[in-house]
């Protein structure tokens, strides 16, 4: 008799399509209720930021979701939204758009979904994981080095060369470059 409940428990589990996710899906149905685009940020270099998540947070039954991307000039945006597990994927525009420029720009796009009910999903956005990140830029550890008690040949937290940079010839103690460089 045990084994007829359990065959019958099985079935029903199957038949109601349960599945388990570490994301709260709300009926099972993410819906994407609207969408906006910023205009070309022509104030950040698209080629040094990192695609993310800008903005996140639920109010009521109602997720809030911003990201930030480089792509082409001309892309026309139309998104598309699937969810499948605990993966919320993005595409934002249908890949045959009709011009194609010779530049690319920062855009940022805000969502609004409901049928999620927390924010541990994983977010990809055309076939790339993104995170959340206050940073526009991907940041990497400040490396310097101490000579004569100077600091020489930093980097800043974005990995680009600050202040005094000294280079050395091969095997020598002549120098063969010196300059000052401030970025960021």
């Amino acid at each position: 008799m045990s084994t007829i409940k359990f065959h019958f428990i099985f079935i029903l589990i199957g038949m109601l399509g349960i599945e388990y996710s570490s994301a709260q899906v709300v009926n099972k149905k993410v819906k994407m209720v609207s969408w906006s685009s910023g205009s070309c940020d022509e104030t950040v270099n698209p080629y040094a930021i990192q695609n993310r998540i800008s903005d996140i947070y639920i109010l009521r039954d109602t997720l809030y979701l911003s990201i930030n991307f480089q792509d082409n000039c001309c892309a026309v945006f139309s998104p598309e939204i699937s969810f499948k597990r605990d993966t919320l994927f993005i595409i934002p525009y249908k890949r045959d758009f009709l011009y194609y420029c010779s530049c690319d720009c920062c855009f940022s796009i805000d969502f609004t979904f409901t049928g999620l009910v927390d924010t541990s999903f994983v977010t990809i956005l055309k076939d790339e994981k993104i995170i959340y990140s206050i940073e526009k830029y991907a940041t990497h550890p400040i490396k310097y080095t101490i000579q004569d008690g100077d600091t020489i040949n930093k980097t800043n937290k974005y990995g680009e060369p600050i202040g005094l940079w000294i280079e050395y010839y091969e095997n020598s103690t002549n120098i063969k470059s010196r300059l000052v460089r401030s970025k960021l």
